[in-house]
């Protein structure tokens, strides 16, 4: 270091060549002291960021000028000085040197001020024949010199540092601290009367005037074309301005004065000429509402010695700024100066003011949906909203940077759903929707709907999607499938029962003729009685399948649900047996539901059953009854269907046997399944149980648990008032007609029952006319209209329904009574009121016992 510094010094004819450390207080490479200018200046010059160069001053004899230059590390940070020394007069005497000098006595000077002195540059003495640096103080305004240091321009007579009547041109150099001054002696200048002399001593002076003036012109010429270029170099700043609608302002803090750009007095609307801007006058110009705090922070920031920002609005504008500001502080740390910008922020305000407005309304709806919003970078959730969080019983703060997208979804699902999402990640689609089942906090599963889309998020590939639970709306449509399911079963089955009843009518009555045989062998007897009692299960399985689809003719009344209950318990202890015990808790009110008895039996009675076979050993059976709201869970799979107002009597009927499980639980109510084995059920009680709760308006929910017992919740519709109707009408004592004089027209389009029932009917006593079509039916009546007594007609036939039949005869023969046969009477269900007076039901496959009553009871009304 040390010979690289010597080169350094030898090179440039430094006096002296050295560096200094970071505190200007230590050489730490090189030789000789520290430099006069820096140890009088250390605590200025420390931390300066740029290269300095003092003021001529002398030392050791000589006049010397000192540069400083900092060094910077890697940081940008000063570790410290390069300082080198080097001789004034050398230094200057190569700027001057060339000015042309006119003979003895005529000298070109370099000067400038110091203080109260003048120091000077005289490269040529013309005595001595050799350059000099001179200093005088400033109270000899006399000299050339120091007219020239006070500001004087221009051709002066008077005496210079010498003594000597002189002729001097003064000249000031631009943008320098520097003057030219041209002289020549006086005497010189006017010696001898010799024209020619004069004359050359005269253009002589013109010559040493002209070059001054030529230098002069050639200084003048540069000072303005750098003043053009400063005029264009502001003008640009000026443009500036405007396009980034800022400005630039300095504080003195000694005068409180600022100086304003063109840009400044722009923002805050005030005129250049008419506005002297102070620390005061600029602070009128702030919003009342905000000028307090503009003073607050300025002030803080003076004190604390840091920069700072503050938006405010201005008085009597529209317009808001940011203000900019940085402070400068002297070696004592007293605040110097400020600087600082000010930008109209106007527009940028008011777009990030919506924008921030538009964000809070999206986070409100967000915070309100009811779906679940997200947004995934890079597989985490940057941000979920509240219902998102809900549906994984999460708050949005568990997840937000910490989880991703993968970990709500259910192990099983989590391969076949990350090959979904991969297909967006990698551009291959933009948007995606599916499926999945969601796992929760609590390790619950949950039915989820996903809808995925692709957006550039910060410059990144992200996605925005929605979630939406259909865990609830998947249950309700199962049931609903269910629902329909059952619903197809039963339109199947009531489609069927006419027929399959007409062809067990067929079997019952062909069997009791038969057994009404009493020479038959005893085998023969058997297997007729076999193929009876065959039939009649058969016709009682018609009956559930029809009861289950809904389909049976219901005979519905008002039935207070406690008492009937209650008289039934000693049937369901019978079915029960005594190893199990019954308990009952009924409602203190009074229960009126609309509801045929024998349906409620059948409901009872079914659930008895299936209890009793789900108990295994010893058990309890508890039937509680209550009023209760509407299950809406049951009602509408509609969001938006209004439940009417009612209020259900509530049957729950509890036992504690085996339970079942959930797939159990699910098909529990499917027509012919069981749980039990293949000669124990046939599937049908449940169901049956089903139809006839939804048949009278009804709901019915089962829960069960595996060891635990099982509850079905019934819910029949309360009609309050209701009481059973008394017939006002007195039934009238008749007297039995005789037998034989009774005839009886039996319209039935099956050949084989009509043959049938013509037969049973004869053997009973009663005259007997047979009809396979209602149209004939109706001459035959019309041809026998006081004969005919009773109408035996099927209620389902081609051209005339039993119904219609009935009404048409009854206008030919207004006594005529009538009973009507059908295995599937949907039209008597759905339309009572078409059942005229008179009118009797039988459903078929019947006895021919129960006819032979139905016919007496009919003629008997």
């Amino acid at each position: 270091m040390k010979k690289r510094l010597d080169g350094i010094k030898r090179d440039k004819n430094y006096k002296k060549c050295y560096i200094l450390n970071e505190n200007l207080n230590k050489i730490v490479a090189g030789e000789g002291g520290i430099c006069h200018f820096i140890e009088q200046n250390r605590e200025a010059i420390k931390g300066k960021d740029g290269s300095l160069i003092s003021s001529p001053h002398l030392e050791n004899g000589l006049y010397i000028i000192e540069g400083l230059i900092p060094i910077k590390g890697k940081d940008e940070k000063i570790i410290g000085y390069f300082v080198f020394a080097i001789d004034a007069e050398d230094y200057l005497y190569k700027i001057i040197k060339w000015l042309p000098v006119e003979g003895r006595g005529a000298e070109t000077i370099l000067a400038k001020r110091e203080g109260e002195n003048v120091i000077f540059l005289n490269p040529v003495d013309v005595e001595g024949e050799k350059s000099s640096f001179l200093s005088f103080s400033v109270e000899k305004e006399n000299l050339p010199v120091v007219k020239a240091a006070l500001g004087k321009e221009g051709f002066y007579e008077g005496i210079d540092y010498k003594g000597k009547e002189v002729f001097s041109f003064i000249g000031k150099i631009p943008d320098s601290d520097w003057l030219l001054i041209v002289k020549i002696e006086k005497e010189i200048a006017l010696k001898g009367l010799e024209y020619s002399r004069n004359m050359a001593i005269l253009f002589g002076l013109l010559a040493l005037c002209v070059t001054g003036l030529l230098i002069f012109n050639i200084l003048l010429f540069f000072k303005q074309k750098l003043r053009s270029k400063l005029s264009q170099t502001a003008y640009k700043v000026r443009e500036a301005e405007k396009v980034g609608r800022v400005g630039f302002w300095e504080l003195d803090h000694k005068t409180k004065k600022i100086v304003w750009s063109t840009g400044v007095y722009e923002i805050f609307g005030v005129k250049e000429e008419k506005f002297n801007p102070t620390l005061e006058s600029t602070l009128d110009l702030v919003h009342p509402e905000d000028r307090e705090n503009v003073e607050k922070v300025f002030l803080h920031s003076v004190l604390q010695k840091t920069d700072h920002e503050v938006v405010h609005r201005l008085k009597n504008r529209d317009i808001i700024v940011m203000e900019r500001c940085k402070h400068f502080y002297d070696e004592n740390g007293k605040a110097v100066k400020s600087i600082g910008t000010v930008r109209d922020i106007t527009k940028e305000y008011v777009a990030r003011k919506k924008l921030e407005e538009s964000e809070e309304k999206f986070r409100i709806l967000s915070d309100f949906s009811l779906t679940g919003v997200y947004l995934m970078v890079g597989g985490t959730l940057e941000y979920v909203n509240k219902s998102y969080a809900d549906f994984f019983d999460y708050s949005p703060q568990e997840i937000i940077n910490k989880m991703k997208f993968l970990d709500f979804v259910a192990d099983e699902e989590k391969e076949r759903v990350a090959e979904t999402i991969k297909k967006i990640e990698t551009g291959e689609i933009n948007e995606i929707r599916f499926e999945f089942k969601g796992l929760t906090k609590n390790g619950k599963t949950r039915d989820i709907v996903v809808y995925q889309r692709a957006i550039l998020f910060e410059g990144k590939r992200a996605f925005i999607g929605i979630l939406l639970d259909v865990t609830e709306k998947k249950q309700l449509e199962e049931k609903f499938l269910q629902s329909q399911k059952m619903e197809s079963i039963g339109r199947f089955a009531g489609g069927i029962a006419h027929d399959f009843n007409n062809m067990l009518q067929i079997v019952i009555s062909n069997s009791e003729e038969i057994l009404l045989n009493k020479n038959i062998p005893p085998k023969e007897r058997e297997n007729v009685e076999e193929i009876l009692s065959a039939s009649m299960r058969s016709a009682n399985l018609c009956r559930q399948l029809l009861s289950f689809s809904r389909r049976t003719p219901a005979r519905p009344k008002s039935v207070e649900l406690n008492s009937h209950l209650e008289n039934s318990i000693k049937m369901i202890r019978r079915l029960i047996g005594e190893n199990i015990s019954l308990e009952t808790n009924f409602f203190k009110e009074k229960l009126f539901v609309f509801i045929d008895p024998t349906h409620l039996d059948q409901i009872i009675f079914n659930l008895a059953s299936n209890s009793k076979d789900a108990i295994k050993e010893k058990g309890r059976i508890r039937i509680t009854t209550s009023k209760a709201e509407s299950p809406r869970e049951f009602i509408s799979l509609d969001e938006s269907f209004e439940e009417p107002k009612i209020e259900y009597a509530l049957i729950a009927f509890e036992d504690n046997g085996s339970g079942m499980d959930k797939d159990s639980l699910e098909k529990v109510f499917e027509p012919f399944f069981t749980t039990k084995g293949k000669t124990e059920g046939t599937g049908l009680g449940l169901a049956t149980v089903y139809g006839i709760v939804k048949q009278n308006g009804g709901f019915i929910h089962p829960y069960s648990e595996i060891g635990k017992g099982t509850v079905f919740k019934i819910y029949l519709p309360i009609k309050e008032g209701l009481v059973e109707e008394e017939n006002s009408e007195k039934e009238t004592s008749v007297e039995q007609m005789k037998i034989e004089e009774t005839s009886i027209l039996v319209c039935e389009d099956e050949p084989q029952l009509l043959n049938i029932i013509k037969i049973a009917l004869e053997r009973a006593g009663y005259k007997v006319t047979v009809s396979g079509d209602p149209i004939l039916a109706l001459k035959t009546i019309d041809d026998q209209k006081e004969k005919i007594t009773l109408l035996l007609t099927d209620m389902v036939m081609p051209h005339l329904s039993g119904i219609e039949l009935f009404r048409k005869a009854k206008k030919v023969v207004p006594s005529l009574k009538c009973i009507l046969m059908s295995g599937y009477s949907q039209e008597i269900s759905v339309n009572p009121d078409e059942i005229l007076q008179g009118v009797t039901y039988i459903e078929k496959p019947f006895r021919t016992s129960r006819l032979l009553e139905i016919i007496n009871e009919t003629l008997k009304k």
